[in-house]
């Protein structure tokens, strides 16, 4: 770990990287992604990825790395994983949140998907203000000509006005992001970005 830092939170520990939010002396708040063997390709990724990205403010910034520990440390969004975000509106009555935290398969988890099709359906002003929020940052990040890879709902923060982007082990370079994405937001949100009026104009320069 970090010197000067504790561990708040032990966010995800995945096949590729452990994930660890934590905080120094002066409360001052980071995350430390520490990536397993065989992943530094990975890591080099995601560190070219988040640098290319830093102007547009829709992805946590690189604060520092370290090739030969595999260590990433990165500035520290506020907000909400939207899992945890759909989950707590629209999950199962006395669903027990903290399961959630690291758990693998959530296309096949029963109260996961029960859950996210009622926001799917949903009306509620708040469930239209993330949807919005979420085509507003994939809209941002296909400009550039780039391709998120995993937009799963463990991978958008949301603060309850503005959609973050993590994890960019998948990302790389497309003419046609918006194409490729749409599979994944429209399963887990039901946005098809292709369908959006003027979706051409929204990713291509």
């Amino acid at each position: 770990m970090l010197p000067g830092h504790k561990v708040l939170t032990a966010w995800t520990n995945g096949r590729r990287a452990a994930v660890y939010l934590l905080e120094d002396d002066n409360a001052r708040k980071c995350v430390l992604k520490q990536y397993r063997p065989g992943n530094r390709a990975i890591m080099v990724k995601e560190i070219l990825a988040l640098r290319c990205l830093a102007n547009l403010e829709l992805a946590p910034q690189v604060l520092s790395y370290e090739l030969a520990t595999r260590t990433l440390v990165l500035t520290y969004v506020p907000g909400e994983r939207v899992l945890e975000w759909v989950l707590r509106r629209y999950g199962d009555r006395g669903l027990d949140l903290d399961r959630f935290a690291s758990t693998h398969g959530l296309s096949t988890n029963e109260h996961v998907q029960r859950a996210f099709a009622r926001f799917r359906a949903s009306t509620d002003t708040q469930a239209l203000a993330l949807r919005e929020a979420i085509v507003d940052t994939y809209r941002r990040l296909h400009r550039v000509h780039v391709l998120h890879g995993d937009p799963g709902p463990r991978n958008i923060i949301y603060d309850g006005e503005r959609a973050y982007l993590i994890d960019f082990d998948q990302t790389r370079p497309s003419f046609s992001p918006a194409r490729i994405e749409t599979r994944g937001l429209k399963k887990w949100y039901g946005i098809d970005l292709l369908a959006e009026r003027n979706e051409v104009v929204g990713w291509r320069v």
